[in-house]
């Protein structure tokens, strides 16, 4: 099998992956998006064993960026430019959408004043 972004990468436990993620979130009420993150959720869930399993004060949900802009009227997002299916590369570019769409909700409520 040909996994281009994790060919070579050591392997780790879930309990270790769920440890990182807890060091690595250090908030005890983290608010999670993602970009058609339905079933990515799902899988972030079981790292914790189950969505009831989560560390205390996390969201069972996370909030989805896609569905943002559809409320926002469906918005052209930034272009990702590169790494398209890798993880940092994917999440440095939800960070950028959700910049947009937030300064998008923001920019206009100023107009509305």
């Amino acid at each position: 099998m040909f996994l281009p972004h994790i060919e070579g990468v050591p392997r780790y436990s879930l309990f270790a992956i769920a440890e990182e993620i807890k060091a690595f979130v250090r908030d005890d009420k983290p608010e999670f998006w993602g970009y058609y993150a339905s079933y990515d959720w799902v899988a972030f869930c079981q790292i914790f064993g189950a969505m009831i399993d989560l560390p205390k004060g996390w969201p069972m949900y996370c909030r989805d960026l896609k569905q943002l802009c559809d409320d926002l009227g469906n918005p052209e997002l930034p272009k990702q430019e590169d790494g398209e299916h890798d993880a940092l590369a994917d999440a440095k570019w939800n960070l950028e959408a959700h910049k947009f769409l937030t300064d998008l909700i923001w920019n206009t409520a100023q107009a509305a004043k």
